[in-house]
């Protein structure tokens, strides 16, 4: 008991009066036990799966493509366009929610999936890290270790939203542990690459264009990549002909020209 009671002195800096009294110190942000409460609160935060509904993201989204128009509208610019959503929508239903609506105002020209096929090079996660603040570095050791962790199964609950490691993986994989926001976006990662398909499917239903484009290369070639791909949607594109299409055209040309004679024989 003595012993604990020395611990929790040093830990919490408490000092004593004359009397044997604990003198309270002064609590700040800085007081241990204050950080170690924010820390606690601050996980649990994070870890708090909140759930947004699709016609709450897209009220949202009207919002904000309204203002957009409005800007165009204000310099003279087209009014539709000029807009790019990243990271959505993730679901079928998101994608529903977004497409009926009558005036097509939130429906996009073109849908960009980037593929990673190589998961465990983590070139993706890389690129996302990268533009964190402030920016996250991951070796390779680390890119593996957390793409081993697997998706927790429906119903359990765990801390960081993954199934834990067994014993020997975590002594394995303790000089690779990487922070919370990583593996939650790995998560995030794999419960859209299990939604991928029913969306895929009901996208290539629809009028909007479809793209996957691999990521495993340089990002300059990567974006070319991507522009090349919409653009080639509004580029002329000649078609062969076939000898019997030739003739057709040839005899309405021909009906066209009796017509114009006949009009001239007629009126003039």
């Amino acid at each position: 008991e003595l012993e604990r009671e020395n611990d929790m002195i040093k830990k919490f800096g408490f000092t004593f009066d004359e009397e044997g009294q604990i003198i309270l110190p002064e609590i700040s942000e800085e007081h241990p036990l204050v950080r170690e409460q924010v820390e606690r609160v601050t996980v649990e935060a994070r870890n708090h799966e909140v759930e947004i509904s699709p016609e709450m993201y897209c009220s949202v989204l009207e919002e904000a493509i309204r203002a957009v128009i409005t800007g165009h509208q204000t310099k003279g610019d087209p009014e539709y366009g000029g807009w790019i959503l990243d990271n959505f929508p993730l679901t079928r239903d998101q994608w529903t929610m977004m497409t009926e609506r009558a005036d097509k105002l939130l429906t996009p020209d073109s849908f960009i999936i980037l593929n990673d096929p190589d998961p465990e090079n983590g070139e993706l996660l890389k690129r996302w890290a990268a533009i964190q603040r402030p920016p996250i570095s991951l070796t390779a050791a680390q890119i593996k270790a957390v793409e081993k962790k697997k998706a927790k199964p429906a119903g359990e609950k765990t801390g960081d939203g993954l199934a834990p490691l067994d014993e020997s993986e975590e002594q394995e994989n303790a000089q690779d542990k990487v922070p919370a926001s990583v593996e939650q976006r790995v998560l995030n990662r794999k419960a859209f690459d299990r939604e991928k398909p029913q969306l895929e499917a009901i996208i290539k239903q629809s009028d909007v264009e479809l793209l996957t484009i691999e990521c495993n290369v340089a990002l300059e070639a990567m974006r070319s990549n991507a522009v090349g791909k919409l653009d080639s949607v509004f580029r002329y594109k000649s078609v062969d002909y076939f000898s019997y299409e030739e003739e057709e055209q040839e005899e309405e040309e021909e009906e066209e020209e009796e017509e114009v004679r006949n009009y001239h024989q007629l009126y003039l």
